[in-house]
């Protein structure tokens, strides 16, 4: 500009979805047992507790990648009733497992959405239900803010 500050310029191609509805107050959800950090080839264990009957969809964000990690192949989509408490991995023939993808530690984000309704996430590809950041972003930000409640848990892989 006129005072030799840098500046930029940037064009944004995003749907903007105007709300008609805002965030249900007695929908919310516990989260208990994720640690801050693990060693890799740690096994990843939680709890949630719901206040009103839903359905859970989780996610995994980590370095560029993303993968729906429950429901999957193991462990069927179900209701989770209001007031009772589910540990995961619900069936207990399998585990949570975490694996580094780098040779340094890696941030990891768990996206934790629940819903009033039966809403699965079907944009993903390969037995590890392999999908990208802007598809969950899109996917959760269709669901009308009354009908869902979302958490985000950040953890790192040493």
């Amino acid at each position: 500009d006129e005072y030799n500050n840098f500046t930029i310029e940037a064009t944004i191609d995003a749907n903007v979805i105007l709300y008609k509805t805002s965030a249900d107050p007695a929908f919310s959800v516990s989260i208990d047992g994720i640690k801050k950090g693990y060693q890799n080839g740690e096994k990843l264990s939680f709890t949630v507790t719901p206040s009103i009957n839903c359905y859970l969809n989780i996610f995994n964000i980590y370095e560029k990648n993303a993968s729906l990690n429950y429901p999957n192949p193991y462990e069927n989509q179900q209701m989770l009733e209001a007031r009772k408490s589910y540990t995961f991995p619900l069936n207990k023939n399998i585990d949570y497992p975490l694996e580094r993808t780098t040779v340094e530690p890696e941030k990891n984000k768990l996206i934790f959405v629940f819903t009033k309704d039966l809403i699965p996430f079907i944009k993903y590809k390969g037995d590890d239900q392999e999908t990208n950041f802007e598809d969950v972003s899109s996917w959760l930000y269709s669901i009308s803010p009354d009908r869902r409640t979302n958490h985000f848990v950040s953890f790192v892989i040493y």
